[in-house]
């Protein structure tokens, strides 16, 4: 595409997505969709700098209103966030409604319901590592009893209670008389790994 005027060279991208957006799925139509929508950007970002340079007063101002560029702007990337076409496990593409709308159901019904769901152990290569080794023996180890106070002392001090009735800020205050207690029980969890149900109740409640 030639430079020549920017408003024409934008009309005829934008001509052209819609015509690709409208007509039936093929193969290449997802990469022509991405390449016209990385050119409209271009032209956009070309006239916005030219806007700009004629006269920046004027390119603030306009801004805050309903112009045919920031109208076009947001079309386009409307477009861009549709879902034009679906593709199975069986290389078959869907492009109807029905067929897009069913397709992630059956996927992901499939998988939930599978007694046996197997996975490709390439899969997981896609998947990056965080954690180190060190980092991993730290979160599963016991938490010394100056790591379980500071967690105590960042809660809410006097949000919503928990089931016992009693608030964040009471084993704050009192930690004195409480805070063995509390670092038997932390201690115990993470050594035997059973929590008591009544430990980690939430209430919820329907505010009308």
């Amino acid at each position: 595409m030639e430079f020549g005027d920017i408003q024409m060279n934008i009309n005829k991208l934008q001509e052209e997505l819609n015509l690709v957006q409208n007509s039936n799925v093929i193969v290449d139509q997802h990469s022509r969709i991405v390449f016209l929508n990385k050119e409209l950007e271009k032209w956009f970002n070309i006239q916005k700098e030219l806007y700009n340079e004629k006269s920046r007063d004027k390119f603030v101002t306009d801004m805050d209103y309903n112009t045919r560029y920031f109208h076009s702007l947001v079309n386009r990337k409307k477009h861009r966030n549709n879902i034009d076409a679906l593709c199975d496990n069986s290389d078959t593409w869907f492009n109807d409604r029905d067929g897009i709308n069913q397709l992630p159901t059956t996927h992901f019904s499939s998988i939930a319901c599978s007694a046996n769901p197997v996975f490709d152990d390439t899969t997981f290569d896609y998947i990056p590592t965080l954690l180190t080794d060190v980092n991993n023996d730290c979160l599963i180890s016991t938490p010394s009893k100056e790591e379980i106070l500071y967690v105590v002392k960042s809660m809410s001090s006097w949000s919503s209670s928990g089931a016992g009735g009693f608030q964040a800020g009471f084993y704050q205050t009192q930690w004195k008389h409480v805070g063995n207690d509390v670092v038997e029980v932390v201690e115990k969890f993470f050594e035997s790994g059973f929590m008591l149900r009544s430990l980690n109740i939430t209430y919820i409640s329907l505010i009308s």
